[in-house]
């Protein structure tokens, strides 16, 4: 076999590796620690404090996790590592949220803030799809557009913690 040759297969078998270790990585960061959150005496009817104290500590937490992201994404960092663990954090918190919302049931007094939640996490979860996909393949042309796609779903992740906040307080 000649030298020429053996590049695919090596190029080949170091992909196999790095992908490997993304997917044990990525399996290493399946669970988030999430705060709690009481409401006392807030007005709410028992589904609207459930909810509350179900999702606001995710979305928090969902907030912070963008946000340290989106600084990477912008400044076109290029450790997987990190952006993998990123994505997989970011995918558990809004998969949490969208399956209470499926499970339970949004009170009414939500409904307007979880639709902005499940919509911005539609968004990340594409972006994050496309960026994979454009690593794969190589093909780097698109990504500033997924940049201004995270950012964007960065802020609706921001404006609707915002409006979670301010409902509980009658605002």
């Amino acid at each position: 076999m000649s030298r020429s040759s053996r590049l695919p297969i090596f190029a080949t078998l170091l992909a196999m590796v790095v992908v490997g270790g993304l997917i044990t990585t990525n399996n290493a960061y399946q669970s988030v620690d999430i705060g709690t959150v009481v409401v006392d005496d807030s007005g709410l009817s028992l589904d609207e404090q459930s909810y509350y104290e179900y999702v606001a500590p995710r979305l928090d937490a969902l907030v912070e996790e963008v946000g340290a992201t989106r600084d990477m994404v912008e400044s076109k960092s290029r450790d997987i590592l990190a952006l993998t663990r990123a994505g997989t954090v970011i995918d558990t918190l809004t998969s949490e949220i969208r399956a209470y919302g499926e499970e339970h049931g949004v009170p009414d007094r939500f409904a307007d803030v979880h639709a902005r939640i499940l919509i911005a996490s539609d968004t990340v979860t594409a972006t994050f799809d496309e960026a994979r996909t454009a690593l794969r393949t190589f093909n780097f042309s698109g990504m500033s557009d997924l940049v201004v796609g995270f950012g964007q779903a960065a802020d609706d992740f921001v404006a609707a913690q915002n409006d979670l906040h301010a409902l509980l307080n009658n605002e």
